[in-house]
C-alpha cells in the first residue's frame, strides 16, 4: 500500500499554554495539567474524561475547551474538533488556539483559510515561531516553496533551536535545487544537543527523515533516549513505528502500532496507518475491516478510501479500485497515491498524457519516492523509457535514503547457508522429515514469473494457491521453538534434533491446511521468493515436496525490481549495486541447490509467457497432477494476488 499523504508532511505543531486560563482552584488546575500531560503523550481517552470533568464545573474554561477540541481532532472527530476549538475562540483571543484551528482547517484541505487564521495569530504575536512554522507547512503543501522557505526562516529567527523548522527548511531548499543552503542547514540541526523528550523526538525524526545511514543510526539514537525518558510515551512507539515502515520493516511497523492501539484504540491517525501496515503485509481481510469501520463515521477520509481501493486492487476488481481512487482526487487533486493507485490499476495510453502532467506537478511539489515510481510506470506505458528510467532512478535514490542494507553481511549469510548445507547434512536429515507431498514451493527472484506460476497450478481443481507464506522463515528462525539459543540460522540447523524436525514439519503442515482444509485439494503453494534462502530446510523437513523455481534473464529480472516500489522486504532493490550483488548472491545459492537437492523444477519466465500450454503442462505433469483445461484460463477465476504482479496476472 502506498504511503498517505500523512505520513510525508512534515506535521505542524500543536502548542500548549503553560497554564490554564480562569481556573482558580487549584484543584482543577492540577486535573488540567494532568489532562494535558495524558494527551502529550498520546493517552486521548484518559485526558477526554479529565477534560469533560473540568467543563462540567467550569463550561467555558477556554483551554478545557480548546485541548478538547485538539484532542478530537487526534481522534479523527472533525466534528467535535471544529465545535470545542470554536467555542474557546469566543472566550479568549489567543494565538495559540488560532494556530490550532488553522490545523484543523488543513485537515479539512482549506488551506487557504488556514493561511488567513495563521496570519491572524500571528498578528497577536509577531514572534510565535510555531505560527511561523505551521504557516510554513501550508504554503509547502500548496507548492509555494519560496513562501515556505521564508516562513521556516522567521521561526528559525524566533527560536533558533527550533528541530522542526530546521528539518522542514533543508525540505524546501533541497526541493528548490538551493544545494549549498540546505547543507549548511543539515549542519546546524546536526550540531543541535536534545535535552527534552520532545526534543530528543523531534531530532530523531528531522534525521531520519533527512536520510543517510548516519543520520539514521543517529535518529534510532535519540528515539532510543526519548524511550528511556518516558517509556509509556505512545508518540515515541509511533515515531518508531512510522521509521520501521519507512524502512520496509513491516513487521516492526505492525507491532509497534498494535501496541499504541491497544492503550488507544480511537487513535484515528494510527488506525490508518496500522490498516496501511496491514494491506504491506498482505493481511487484507483485517485491512478493509479497520478502513470501513474508519469510513463508517468519517465517509470522506482519503486515507481510508486509498486503502480500500488498494485492496480492492489486489483482489482484481480494478473498476472499483479505479473509481475510488478518482472519487480522491475530485476531493483532492494533487493526491500522489491516488494517482499512483490510477498508474498501478491500467496501463495507460496517450489518452491519460493529463495524467503524467499531472504526475509532474506532484513530483515538483512533494520529491516523495513514491510519485517518482507513478511516474515512471506512466512514461513506460507510453513508450517513452528514457524518460521512464529517469524516474524511476530519482524514485529508487530517494527510496534509498531509508534503507539499512549491507551488501558485504548477505553475501556472509548466503555463504554461511551453503557451507552449513551440504549435501552430507541434507542426506543425513531427510530420512527424519515428513513424507507428505502437500506442500508445494514456488521460489525465484521476485518479478520472476512465480506469480504466474501460481495461477497456472491455483486453477487446477486439486491444488490451492495459498500465495506468499512467512511460516518456513519463521520456523527457520525459532519464532516457534528455540533451536539453539546460541546461533541463529543457518548456524542453529546444525544442533537440531529428530524431534524439532518432526514438530517443525507438523507446525508447517497445520498452518498450510488452514488455508484450506478440503480433502480434496491435494497440493497447497506457498510462493514465498524468500524461501530460495530456506531450501535445504524444506528438503529436510519435507523430502517429497516439489520445488519449482522461476527463471528469468538476468538483466530483465533486475531491471523489473529496480522499476517496482516494493512494500515490504528487498531492501537491496532501490540501489543498483545492491541489487546486482544480491543477484550474483541468489544465482550462486540456487547453483548450489542444484547440486545438492535433485527435486527442483526450473521453470523460464518467458517460455511460459510465449508458449503458455506447453509450459502449463510441463509444470502440472511435474507435480504429478492430471491435465485440466483451466490450468491456461486463470485469468478467468476470481482469486487475490497480493503481489507487484496483481494487474499483470
Amino acid at each position: 500500500m502506498k504511503k498517505n499523504r500523512s505520513n510525508r508532511k512534515r506535521s505542524k505543531k500543536a502548542v500548549s499554554t503553560n497554564s490554564p486560563q480562569q481556573t482558580p482552584d487549584p484543584r482543577l488546575a492540577q486535573i488540567y495539567h494532568q489532562a494535558h500531560s495524558l494527551q502529550q503523550s498520546g493517552h486521548l481517552n484518559n485526558a477526554e474524561i479529565l477534560y469533560k470533568k473540568i467543563l462540567k464545573q467550569v463550561p467555558n474554561q477556554p483551554d478545557s475547551l480548546h485541548y478538547l477540541g485538539l484532542l478530537y481532532l487526534q481522534k479523527g472527530d472533525l466534528k467535535n474538533s471544529a465545535k470545542y476549538i470554536k467555542q474557546s475562540l469566543k472566550v479568549t483571543n489567543n494565538p495559540v488556539f488560532y494556530c490550532n484551528y488553522g490545523m484543523l482547517l488543513n485537515k479539512q484541505e482549506k488551506n487557504a483559510e488556514a493561511i488567513k487564521v495563521y496570519k491572524k495569530a500571528l498578528d497577536i504575536k509577531p514572534d510565535y515561531a510555531i505560527g511561523w512554522f505551521n504557516l510554513g507547512v501550508t504554503h509547502k503543501e500548496l507548492g509555494e516553496f519560496y513562501s515556505a522557505e521564508l516562513a521556516y526562516l522567521k521561526a528559525i529567527s524566533c527560536d533558533n533551536k527550533y528541530i522542526k523548522a530546521l528539518h522542514n527548511l533543508f525540505a524546501v531548499q533541497t526541493i528548490q535545487g538551493k544545494e549549498k543552503e540546505a547543507m549548511d542547514t543539515i549542519q546546524i540541526l546536526q550540531q543541535v544537543s536534545p535535552d527534552t523528550i520532545d526534543a530528543f523526538l523531534n531530532l530523531g525524526t528531522a534525521l531520519y527523515s533527512s536520510g543517510g545511514n548516519t543520520n539514521i543510526k543517529k535518529a534510532r539514537e535519540y528515539f532510543k533516549k526519548a524511550q528511556e525518558l518516558n517509556p509509556d510515551s505512545l508518540e515515541v512507539y509511533r515515531a518508531l513505528a512510522g521509521c520501521a515502515e519507512e524502512g520496509n520493516d513491516i513487521e516492526y511497523a505492525l507491532n509497534a502500532y498494535e501496541n499504541i492501539l491497544k492503550i488507544e484504540p480511537n487513535y484515528h491517525d494510527v488506525k490508518i496507518k496500522y490498516a496501511n501496515c496491514l494491506i504491506k503485509n498482505h493481511q487484507l481481510t483485517l485491512a478493509e475491516k479497520k478502513l470501513e469501520e474508519i469510513l463508517k463515521y468519517d465517509n470522506n477520509n482519503i486515507f481510508a478510501m486509498n486503502g480500500l481501493a488498494d485492496i480492492y486492487s489486489k483482489n482484481g476488481d480494478f473498476t472499483k479500485a479505479l473509481e475510488i481512487y478518482n472519487k480522491v482526487i475530485s476531493i483532492d487533486d494533487y493526491n500522489d497515491c491516488a494517482y499512483a493507485g490510477i498508474t498501478d490499476n491500467k496501463k495507460l495510453t496517450e489518452a491519460d498524457r493529463n495524467i503524467i502532467i499531472k504526475l509532474n506537478e506532484i513530483c515538483k511539489r512533494k520529491r516523495n519516492s513514491m510519485s517518482y515510481f507513478s511516474l515512471g510506470k506512466a512514461y513506460n506505458d507510453l513508450a517513452e523509457y528514457d524518460n521512464a528510467f529517469e524516474a524511476y532512478k530519482k524514485a529508487n535514490n530517494i527510496k534509498n535514503k531509508y534503507i539499512d542494507y549491507n551488501l558485504y553481511d548477505h553475501s556472509e549469510f548466503v555463504d554461511q547457508i551453503i557451507n552449513i548445507f551440504n549435501k552430507d547434512l541434507i542426506d543425513k536429515l531427510k530420512p527424519h522429515g515428513n513424507p507428505s507431498n502437500v506442500p508445494l514451493f514456488i521460489v525465484g527472484t521476485p518479478r520472476s514469473g512465480s506469480t504466474l506460476t501460481e495461477q497456472i497450478l491455483a486453477s487446477h481443481s486439486k491444488v490451492h494457491g495459498a500465495g506468499e507464506l512467512e511460516y518456513i522463515k519463521e520456523l527457520a528462525t525459532d519464532k516457534y521453538h528455540i533451536l539453539n539459543k546460541e546461533e541463529k540460522y543457518p548456524g542453529n540447523i546444525l544442533n537440531i534434533s529428530v524431534d524439532t524436525i518432526t514438530n517443525e514439519a507438523r507446525i508447517y503442515l497445520q498452518k498450510l491446511r488452514e488455508h484450506n482444509a478440503d480433502d480434496s485439494i491435494t497440493r497447497i503453494t506457498d510462493k514465498m521468493p524468500g524461501n530460495i534462502f530456506y531450501l535445504g530446510y524444506i528438503a529436510i523437513l519435507f523430502p517429497n515436496a516439489t520445488i519449482i523455481h522461476c527463471k528469468r534473464n538476468p538483466i530483465d529480472s533486475c531491471l523489473s525490481m529496480y522499476f517496482q516500489n516494493f512494500n515490504s522486504g528487498h531492501k537491496y532493490s532501490f540501489n543498483m549495486e545492491n541489487l546486482v550483488s544480491w543477484f550474483k548472491d541468489y544465482a550462486r545459492l540456487m547453483s548450489h541447490w542444484d547440486f545438492v537437492l535433485d527435486n527442483i523444477l526450473h521453470v523460464y519466465y518467458e517460455n511460459t509467457v510465449n508458449d503458455l500450454k506447453n509450459a502449463a503442462k510441463r509444470i502440472i505433469e511435474y507435480c504429478d497432477l492430471e491435465w485440466e483445461e483451466n490450468c491456461v484460463s486463470f485469468h478467468e477465476i476470481k482469486r487475490e494476488v497480493i503481489t507487484a504482479s496483481q494487474w499483470q496476472v
